[in-house]
């Protein structure tokens, strides 16, 4: 996404608490040419040949859920969260929450988790995550809209050779 995009996002994300009203929550629930080019523009690593279309068909399949935020049909917001099995599938992962750094603090991430939240399948009743402990904007924001801390893990996540601790949230919905 180009500089002069994220400038143009930052000042109607910013105007006012009107801005809100003007942002639609879309579940993704087809893989249409403009949404795989607008995650292919958010998540740039997506650009790699069919990899898109391969984590699109995947929602398609029922094996996750996405919701995107817009703005003037542009997104500005995504979010995945994929159900547990068997024992487990009362149970939801939001497993990735980004939205543009210019729309941030501007509760555009509260929109779409709650309204995500709403169209979940009425046998998901939890909802869990992890966050970076380091991250107190994201914990204040999960705590805001409902979840509770129920653990810390060790190690939860690795990039490369350097792990990342995680503070455990969940939501009865």
């Amino acid at each position: 996404m180009k500089k002069s995009e994220r400038g143009a996002y930052s000042r109607e994300c910013r105007k006012s608490q009107d801005c809100l009203k003007k942002i639609e929550i879309k579940e993704i629930v087809s893989a249409d040419a403009k949404t795989i080019s607008q995650l292919k523009k958010f998540f740039p690593k997506w650009g790699k040949k069919g990899l898109a279309e391969k984590k699109l068909k995947k929602t398609l399949d029922g094996k996750n859920f996405r919701f995107a935020a817009l703005l003037n049909g542009k997104l500005i917001a995504h979010v995945k969260i994929t159900p547990k099995k068997d024992a487990h599938s009362h149970v939801a992962e939001v497993t990735s929450l980004f939205v543009l750094p210019k729309c941030r603090r501007a509760g555009v991430a509260t929109k779409l988790i709650l309204a995500a939240e709403k169209k979940m399948p009425k046998k998901i009743e939890i909802l869990t995550l992890w966050a970076d402990p380091k991250n107190g904007g994201a914990i204040k924001l999960y705590k805001k809209i409902g979840f509770k801390k129920y653990g810390f893990l060790k190690n939860a996540s690795k990039k490369g050779k350097k792990y990342s601790d995680g503070c455990l949230l969940q939501k009865n919905i």
